[in-house]
């Protein structure tokens, strides 16, 4: 992927859009994953691939003890900003998920927003799970979400998406490869500067895994 997030413009700027402000709560994931939560007041939650802490400081906010785990500085740094703003007792590292430490155990690990399917190595992908299993309590709690081959196969394809907002536009070309189970997209983003819209580009690569995996 080639990482936009590095540019200290777009980055600054991503700051400013919505879902960074508001979190999950300005969009649908947060209340469809709220019920898959069982009653962990009090009990360390991993948020892994958490990104600017949107999800880490809505988990926060709910009693739990969190700790955030990305390898994106900037991402971080944004989280660790959004922490000192709510004064909120998080803990964030900066480690790749495939090599993830801990001190100890939690009761949760909690990963979404397609951060499995970066693992493009089906032994990565395993190496994250092995990890996870590592740092679980006993009976302990893994919730994530996959995009499967049938949403890139069915959903994505070969198709354009395009969204016009007032702070910022997209258009997302997409490029799906089923003999490979490979996911190209490429990200035109046009951010609101002023009375300006700034250009940049960005593409991601992803797996599909089936669900036999």
């Amino acid at each position: 992927m080639l990482n936009e997030y590095e540019n200290e413009a777009f980055f600054q700027q991503y700051a400013e859009m919505s879902r960074s402000r508001e979190g999950l709560s300005a969009a649908g994931e947060w209340h469809q994953l709220k019920p898959l939560f069982p009653p962990l007041e009090g009990k360390s939650v991993l948020d892994l691939g958490c990104g600017t802490g949107s999800l880490t400081g809505l988990l926060a906010e709910a009693g739990y003890d969190m700790i955030g785990i990305d390898n994106s500085g900037e991402m971080l740094q944004m989280a660790m900003d959004k922490r000192a703003a709510s004064g909120q007792d998080i803990l964030y590292l900066l480690q790749d998920m495939r090599e993830f430490e801990l001190y100890g155990t939690g009761r949760a690990v909690v990963s979404i927003c397609d951060s499995m399917n970066y693992m493009m190595e089906y032994r990565d992908l395993v190496q994250v799970f092995r990890l996870v299993n590592n740092y679980l309590d006993p009976r302990g709690v893994f919730i994530f979400d996959l995009n499967t081959e049938y949403k890139y196969r069915e959903l994505l394809a070969d198709n354009t998406f395009a969204e016009a907002r007032e702070e910022s536009s997209f258009i997302w070309d997409n490029f799906y490869d089923e003999s490979s189970g490979i996911n190209e997209y490429d990200l035109t983003l046009f951010i609101r500067e002023g009375q300006l819209y700034r250009k940049y580009e960005e593409t991601h690569f992803q797996k599909a895994y089936s669900l036999d995996a």
